[in-house]
């Protein structure tokens, strides 16, 4: 008789390449649950403490980890190995009290890098904007939702959190001059300057001209972040 509910495991083979991970090593690895980022644009959790970070050696060690409180993500706790971690996560690990953010790296491949940073902060991306009532709705790349009274963001500005309040602290608009990070193409995980926006059509998307101190590219609106004025609201490196 088939077992009842979804399966546990994947296939490493089908495993999206935002994933950095052996696929001949084994046959199946963690499968990634549902949740507040896009199946290609985050890694289950405990593929990340297991196989990036390295604090433990098999899933059994994983999950005595995690039912034990000991890993936060943007300050609240998860215990569920398939919970979906993705771009500028902030991992807090409570015995060595380390801090690290999710970015990517030229592949397109998401990985931890240690964080100073002092205080608890996160961007996220204005993916959706409607009218709730009277009021407005902001949508965002990692499932928050905002409700505003009037607002001047729109759909590819940024904007800066407090964790775990949730409160806005900062604004970053999508225009000429602002600092923004790549997350796909040929040139993720790279930081460059918006020279143009392109407004797009319906038979075009929305493109931006980038450039950095080695070269000018263009790529579409989807692929760019916000991620400052002058200088990133976050550590990239």
């Amino acid at each position: 008789m088939a077992k009842k509910g979804a399966p546990r495991k994947e296939k490493r083979l089908s495993v999206h390449k935002s994933r950095n991970i052996k696929r001949k090593e084994n046959k199946f690895t963690i499968k990634l649950k549902a949740g507040p980022h896009n199946a290609s644009q985050s890694i289950p959790l405990g593929f990340l403490v297991r196989d990036l970070l390295e604090i433990s050696t098999n899933n059994k060690e994983t999950k005595i980890i995690l039912n034990h409180e000991k890993i936060k993500i943007d300050q609240k706790i998860r215990k569920d190995i398939k919970f979906p971690v993705g771009l500028f996560d902030l991992i807090s690990i409570e015995d060595s009290k380390e801090n690290f953010r999710m970015v990517l790296d030229s592949k397109g491949r998401l990985k931890p890098i240690k964080t100073e940073e002092s205080k608890a902060t996160k961007l996220c991306k204005i993916t959706g904007k409607k009218m709730k009532g009277k009021k407005i709705q902001l949508n965002t790349n990692d499932g928050r939702t905002f409700i505003e009274n009037k607002t001047e963001l729109k759909v590819g500005d940024t904007i800066k959190i407090s964790l775990p309040e949730q409160k806005i602290i900062e604004k970053l608009a999508e225009k000429k001059g602002s600092l923004v990070y790549v997350t796909g193409g040929s040139h993720s995980g790279e930081t460059a300057e918006i020279e143009e926006i392109i407004k797009g059509s319906i038979n075009r998307d929305k493109t931006i001209k980038l450039k950095t101190k080695e070269k000018n590219f263009r790529t579409t609106a989807s692929n760019v972040f916000i991620i400052g004025e002058k200088k990133a609201e976050i550590e990239l490196r």
